[in-house]
């Protein structure tokens, strides 16, 4: 470190010195219409990319921001004070840093498009609709005379121009939470930053050589160290696995991308030794495709009893029910709010610290986990165990009453703390393999309930939603048994009260 103030400007210019001519707009296109459907199907049989090379906003920043971020960080001075590094620990905090060129035929990772359904099935509205930003070279590579069928269907929502408008952290808040929530001392906080880096240069930026120091560090949490000999503190720690595990991930789908067999089975067997020598395991949603996932990384280390999750840069948004028609059958799309500013992983931890909805729900469940306004994700308790959509799809009579009881419940504990989710969907349940309870663990689309909201008709149509938990099974015999289960409870009146009951009793643990 050095002396003096830190130049927060030059700091800047060295996260974004490559000026491009792209315009960036948000998009959604519709990937069931057939023009767009073989066009990227008909990808796999071409090694080399026939799509328009278009900029999109990666999962994390890339290496080169990343490192040009640490170097910078490496000369604030020796005892800078908080307020003073702040706007340069977030200074990496920006879209710009995290986009990478991709052909528009290489925008839906080839394993997706080796399920026909994927692309195509219109699952109760949930017809598959790739929404995101991209960058191309003027505006006229959008619409009807765009040069490929994945432009040509894109539906422009808006337009940013050469800046990406974005919802970050605030600072304010990261000071005041910085060094608790990394349990250490702001040296040790820009000091560890520059160390990981600094690693990450010894070794070549290869994955592959960090990854078991960094999870033996994660558990003793002492052998990765700073320059002055302070051990690093465990969240950084968690945020470069994360980022080296992506890293791995999105080598291994560019590669199968391109069809190299060879290189898809160096990664797969690299990543299955980490999995059965460190019990590491990456999930990377690295692309919004609405009906079908949203944006996040998930890293699962369950021999040290974590998950790491960090969301993916989104723009603000809802999803409009119905809002058009496809074949005869209604198609759910989405649609921007508060300008469709993107908001990223650090933006999104600080909705959830001001909104306290996430935090309050894992309460009322009794499980614990930790928010990084600085880095933007969280660190939560490992439930072990299946999701509930591979529980009920390996032996479809586990799906009873009692445990879609469980299902309403949660959703009454919902009601209880004045919280609308929307997203009821299997896969994010855990079945606990050691107790049997059914834990929900991904709240993203939990948001306050506005007290207009709150009347009786108004809860029933929310109880209502629960029955697209259905349609998550992609099994028809299966959504038909749990929408006789939903019919059969909530018909009910004893049934209702008694889920009603349980529910405000868990909301009491908040």
């Amino acid at each position: 470190m050095s002396t003096g103030r830190p130049d927060f400007a030059s700091i800047c210019a060295r996260l974004f010195p490559r000026k491009t001519s792209a315009m960036y707009a948000v998009v959604a296109v519709p990937l069931n219409r057939p023009e767009v459907r073989d066009f990227l199907q008909s990808a796999a049989d071409h090694e080399e990319a026939r799509g328009t090379l278009v900029e999109v906003i990666g999962q994390r920043p890339t290496r080169d921001a990343m490192d040009a971020w640490a170097r910078s960080l490496d000369e604030l001075p020796t005892h800078v004070a908080p307020e003073d590094a702040i706007g340069p620990l977030l200074s990496i905090d920006s879209p710009h840093t995290h986009l990478r060129r991709v052909p528009t035929d290489r925008l839906i990772p080839s394993h997706f498009l080796d399920d026909p359904d994927f692309i195509s099935l219109n699952l109760g509205g949930w017809t598959p609709i790739y929404f995101g930003v991209v960058g191309v070279g003027d505006s006229n590579m959008l619409g009807s005379d765009a040069p490929d069928p994945f432009l040509q269907h894109a539906e422009t929502l808006t337009r940013y121009g050469k800046n990406i408008a974005a919802f970050g952290a605030e600072r304010e808040h990261v000071v005041e939470r910085v060094q608790e929530e990394l349990d250490a001392p702001l040296t040790a906080i820009i000091g560890g930053i520059v160390r990981l880096n600094a690693l990450d240069r010894e070794t070549g930026f290869a994955p592959e050589q960090q990854i078991p120091l960094l999870v033996a560090a994660i558990d003793d949490r002492q052998s990765l160290r700073t320059a002055d000999g302070i051990p690093i503190p465990q969240p950084l720690l968690c945020d470069a696995l994360l980022d080296r595990l992506v890293r791995v991930e999105q080598s291994r789908r560019d590669v199968a991308a391109r069809g190299d067999e060879d290189a898809v089975e160096r990664h797969a067997v690299q990543q299955q030794k980490w999995a059965a020598e460190y019990d590491v395991h990456i999930i990377l949603k690295g692309e919004y495709v609405a009906g079908r996932h949203r944006r996040s990384t998930i890293c699962l280390v369950p021999s040290l009893g974590i998950v790491i999750k960090q969301p993916g840069p989104e723009p603000f948004h809802d999803i409009n029910l119905g809002a058009r028609t496809y074949d005869g059958k209604p198609e759910n799309w989405p649609v921007l709010e508060k300008n469709g500013a993107v908001v990223t992983p650090r933006g999104r931890v600080r909705i959830v610290l001001e909104e306290n909805v996430v935090p309050r729900l894992h309460a009322a469940f009794n499980h614990d986990v930790r928010f990084s306004a600085l880095l933007g994700f969280i660190i939560e308790d490992h439930v072990p165990g299946p999701t509930l959509q591979e529980y009920i799809e390996n032996d479809s009579s586990r799906m009873t009453e009692d445990l879609y009881r469980r299902v309403l419940t949660t959703q009454h504990v919902c009601e209880a703390l004045g919280v609308n989710n929307p997203d009821w969907h299997s896969a994010n349940f855990i079945v606990n393999e050691e107790t049997g309870d059914l834990m929900h663990i991904d709240w993203g689309a939990a948001r306050p309930l506005p007290e207009g909201d709150r009347t009786e008709a108004d809860r029933d149509q929310r109880i209502e939603q629960v029955r697209n938990f259905a349609y998550s099974f992609h099994d028809d015999a299966i959504a038909e048994q749990v929408q006789d289960l939903h019919e059969k409870i909530t018909s009910a009146p004893e049934h209702m009260r008694s889920i009603r009951q349980s529910a405000e009793n868990l909301a009491a643990n908040v």
